[in-house]
């Protein structure tokens, strides 16, 4: 994903009789309009609405936005309305968008992609502490972890069970690296902090990387990928929800004098499917809130935001 992207089109899709769970059209595209080469972001939003955002890769098109209606025939998503004084048409047909605005022919292309983070999979090295053990096909186990509640599931990986509590490891840790793996449900009626939320915390939750599904979205410092409530990712690395995305964090916790007082603020760097998002960062107060007690070391944890989301392959290496 380019980091250097100016928005511009977003259009308003409504849709009928699609069923969510196998959607055709969420997704991302690549391509081009007027020859300039493009990206698009269709986000399924709620009442059978779509949202599709197209980015311009070389800042070559004039930002602008374009809210449109559509409807579904045969499988087929049909596009039209009129934005700037132009009428756009256009369609996604079997993961091809085309786009068409009748001012001296701007016609544009665009072709659905998949994109995988190079580090899911990623195995364990042998001095790792491997805190969620996954094999393709066979149940995990919660036995380094304090809520037996959650749901091991068939596929190896472990599902949020809403409104049973946190999860928390049984061991401690201070500075440490750690890859997680997580997959998040596709949720159009939801919107914001309540769409696919979890987050992962370090020392006894004090410091959390957002878990959400901000897919296609400007990001702020509550959207997937941020330090929570401090800052923002240096770019949105999100994949579509019902894709396994990746975590690879490097987390130096805090030091202390003899008397217990901060001399060393934590920090952290974070790559979010493989993406640099957040560079050697001082972060510089709880996440929670700013009077929260800071702790050298404590356990690591995964939020219940009463969303179902799904982990799986998760370990630590520890660095002091």
């Amino acid at each position: 994903m380019k980091d250097k992207c100016f928005l511009v089109l977003v259009l308003s899709v409504f849709l009928t009789g699609i069923a969510f769970a196998d959607d055709p059209f969420i997704g991302e595209y690549e391509g081009q309009i007027c020859d300039s080469p493009v990206k698009a972001c269709v986000v399924a939003r709620e009442g059978s609405r779509y949202d599709i955002t197209i980015f311009s890769l070389d800042n070559s098109l004039v930002p602008g936005g374009i809210e449109l209606t559509s409807a579904v025939f045969g499988g087929n998503l049909y596009i039209m309305g009129t934005s700037a004084g132009r009428n756009w048409t256009g369609s996604i047909v079997k993961g091809k968008m085309k786009l068409t605005a009748n001012y001296y022919s701007i016609n544009g292309e665009l072709e659905k992609i998949e994109r995988e983070s190079p580090t899911l999979g990623l195995q364990p090295p042998k001095d790792a502490i491997v805190l969620l053990p996954y094999q393709p096909g066979k149940k995990s186990s919660l036995e380094k972890w304090t809520n037996k509640d959650w749901t091991l599931l068939d596929d190896g990986s472990v599902q949020v069970k809403p409104g049973k509590g946190t999860n928390t490891t049984l061991k401690e840790f201070s500075s440490v690296k750690l890859h997680l793996e997580f997959n998040l449900p596709l949720e159009p009626h939801n919107a914001g902090q309540k769409r696919a939320n979890s987050g992962v915390f370090f020392n006894k939750g004090s410091y959390e990387v957002q878990i959400l599904d901000s897919f296609g979205l400007i990001p702020s410092n509550g959207d997937c990928g941020s330090i929570y409530s401090i800052k923002p990712p240096m770019v949105n690395a999100s994949l579509p929800p019902q894709r396994w995305q990746t975590y690879d964090i490097t987390f130096i916790a805090p030091e202390t004098d003899k008397d217990g007082k901060i001399t060393k603020k934590p920090r952290i760097t974070v790559l979010h499917n493989g993406i640099l998002i957040h560079d050697d960062v001082e972060i510089p107060r709880s996440t929670i809130n700013p009077d929260f007690e800071q702790k050298t070391a404590g356990p690591i944890s995964l939020q219940d935001h009463s969303n179902p989301v799904k982990f799986r392959n998760i370990w630590a290496v520890e660095l002091d």
